[in-house]
């Protein structure tokens, strides 16, 4: 007779975590093996966490990607991280969503029809999340090359409701929204930029992921939550978040 690992074992990887919860609808929410293009890594496996139940609007069986810590610039919008495949901490992706940063082989590796982002504040439980349905080969593939592809989610139910019940202000004159959104004056990886003048000459605001900007007494810094400043529509904003990056 002979042994069938489960899926998702070291022994039998799975090609995404939705795989695994394809094959087993019970599968919980942990650290399970996932198949990547890394040679550095033992059969071309990685240890990844996955979310296996459906949590506010991401679908079950996402794959985790990426852990940025807003309060760092490890993540932010010029770093070589997002144009790059190296590992980062790759062992925080064992963990779900806490306060550590990592960046996997996933980032290179996992093809999706989805991506969930979630943010949460320090020093809080409460984390939002949206679903912004792109398809690709991989993030890396949607993200590196800096092309800009846009979105049309509800600024006030999804941008802005990645920060609810706590108050994130934008610039609404222009608003810019999807992947590598960027101008000389804002950028973000993941978000939406704002900016009181029509046509977007000089966004001053942001909501996203992997963002950056200084204008108008923003913080440099901050790679991921809310910076706004000269005009916003709920005034000078700097908020930084934990952002967590899942792909379905």
């Amino acid at each position: 007779m002979t042994w069938i690992h489960p899926l998702g074992s070291k022994e039998n990887p799975a090609v995404s975590c939705k795989a695994i919860l394809k094959r087993d609808r019970y599968a919980p929410s942990g650290t399970y093996y996932i198949k990547v293009n890394d040679t550095n890594l033992s059969g071309n496996a990685q240890n990844v966490y996955c979310i296996m139940r459906r949590s506010y609007n991401c679908p079950a069986g996402v794959t985790q990607v990426l852990k940025i810590d807003g309060r760092k610039n490890t993540f932010k919008y010029s770093s070589p991280l997002w144009t790059n495949k190296e590992m980062f901490k790759p062992e925080n992706g064992r963990t779900g969503c806490d306060y550590t940063q990592t960046k996997l082989a996933t980032y290179w590796s996992t093809p999706f029809e989805s991506i969930c982002v979630r943010m949460r504040r320090p020093n809080t439980w409460r984390i939002r999340s949206v679903k912004i349905d792109i398809k690709a080969k991989s993030l890396y593939d949607l993200i590196a090359p800096g092309k800009y592809t846009e979105t049309t989610l509800n600024i006030k139910n999804s941008w802005k409701g990645l920060l609810y019940p706590y108050p994130s202000s934008l610039q609404t004159a222009c608003t810019k929204q999807g992947i590598n959104v960027y101008t000389k004056a804002s950028g973000a990886r993941i978000g939406i930029i704002g900016d009181e003048k029509s046509g977007c000459p000089d966004p001053d605001s942001y909501i996203g992921f992997g963002t950056e900007g200084s204008s108008c007494g923003r913080n440099a810094d901050t790679s991921c939550g809310n910076e706004a400043g000269c005009g916003a529509d709920q005034g000078d904003k700097h908020t930084q978040t934990m952002g967590y990056i899942y792909v379905y």
